[in-house]
């Protein structure tokens, strides 16, 4: 079985794996193929042909686009990706492949800091209209996913909103509409300002390709803002570059990074699996070192996990399949004080409960069921300021 893709992109990897590759194989692979300098007479592809046929972005800066959503803002990184995809590609050729994935296991992974991994503040561009809401719910929901059970932490700043460009440095990142062939794409946490963005078309509002859904695209992209790499990678599908990968856990075709339709069924959508988790966390540490779901969190319905405070928000309850409990899952709640939720605490936004204070930090609030957001509420939690 081939080795996991919960991989994060490492610096200088590709112009270093491209250097390696004349080191280690310039005499040819023992007989098998061609010398390095041989290949690179007679190419698979040319660099003009990869460059010419290269998709781009539809509007201005017209960034390069590779492998469905990975986005290459200049020329030059197109350059470096190309080196590396030659490089891969004599591997193959000489070897099999199955020395290309361990040789770049080097440099240090791309994460966020832990000076920033728990304050990676977004906006939402008010561009999207009558999509906003949705936008704002799924957006929730994909990130909580994460941080309920990982180390880090995103927050939605409304106040941006208004200003929701790549030249806002009140965030680390914006969400903006855009016009294109792609679902959505985002960015790797080595990224400058101008390139952290996550730009969403109108096509992912409504795709069911490949058991897609909105908050499933978001969720993948969410995973790609942390610093992880597509799991299909390590088969062939896409022919995307493994040059700047390493594998944290064994190879998982559930992956939420792996495309749908790199998969054996050509469908699943995006949803993380326990190896996401366990790969992410052993990167970030655990969300719940307690061993416990913590207020405002994420828990099964089954007591494979539990809520730390001992009880879930009224009316929380979300089952992708209601005939099957262990589809199941509730949001963990706060427990009362003096007959209402303390500052810092999770409030329904029903009124089941109330915040203490009265008001409701701005932004805070998600819905388990996206759909829910603006609508009837039933699923969507607030945190009291």
């Amino acid at each position: 079985m081939k080795s996991k893709c919960w991989i994060l992109i490492c610096t200088c990897v590709v112009g270093c794996a491209a250097q390696d590759a004349v080191n280690l194989s310039e005499v040819g692979g023992g007989g098998i193929g061609p010398s390095w300098a041989e290949f690179l007479q007679d190419p698979p592809m040319t660099w003009e042909s990869f460059r010419d046929t290269a998709a781009r972005e539809s509007s201005a800066p017209y960034r390069f686009i590779v492998d469905g959503d990975i986005v290459l803002s200049d020329e030059q990184k197109l350059w470096d990706y190309y080196q590396a995809w030659l490089v891969q590609e004599y591997e193959s050729r000489v070897t099999g492949g199955s020395a290309l994935t361990v040789r770049n296991v080097m440099g240090a992974d791309v994460l966020w800091p832990s000076s920033q991994k728990f304050n990676l503040t977004y906006c939402i561009s008010n561009s999207f209209g009558s999509n906003k809401n949705r936008v704002i719910a799924a957006m929730g929901t994909a990130t909580h996913s994460w941080s309920t059970r990982v180390s880090v932490g995103f927050t939605y700043r409304p106040d941006q909103d208004s200003a929701c460009t790549s030249t806002n440095t009140n965030t680390v990142f914006n969400v903006n509409p855009v016009s294109d062939t792609f679902f959505a794409v985002s960015f790797f946490p080595d990224d400058v300002r101008a390139n952290r963005q996550l730009l969403i078309t109108s096509a992912a509002f409504t795709t069911t390709e490949g058991g897609r859904d909105f908050q499933g695209i978001l969720r993948h992209e969410t995973g790609h803002i942390l610093g992880f790499r597509h799991e299909h990678i390590w088969i062939t599908c896409t022919g995307e570059t493994t040059a700047d990968a390493r594998h944290v856990t064994s190879y998982d075709v559930s992956s939420v990074m792996h495309y749908p339709q790199c998969r054996p069924g050509g469908s699943g959508g995006y949803r993380q699996t326990s190896s996401d988790f366990s790969g992410a966390i052993s990167l970030y540490g655990n969300a719940q070192p307690l061993g416990c779901v913590p207020d405002g969190g994420i828990d099964d319905t089954l007591g494979v996990t539990s809520c730390c405070s001992g009880v879930a928000v009224h009316g929380s309850t979300v089952c992708s399949n209601p005939q099957d409990l262990t589809t199941c899952n509730q949001i963990c709640g706060t427990a009362l004080v003096n007959g209402c939720i303390p500052s810092g605490g999770w409030d329904d936004t029903l009124s089941s409960t109330s915040c203490c204070s009265g008001q409701a930090v701005s932004g805070s609030t998600w819905c388990l069921d996206p759909s829910d957001y603006g609508t009837d509420w039933v699923s969507c939690v607030q945190k009291c300021q």
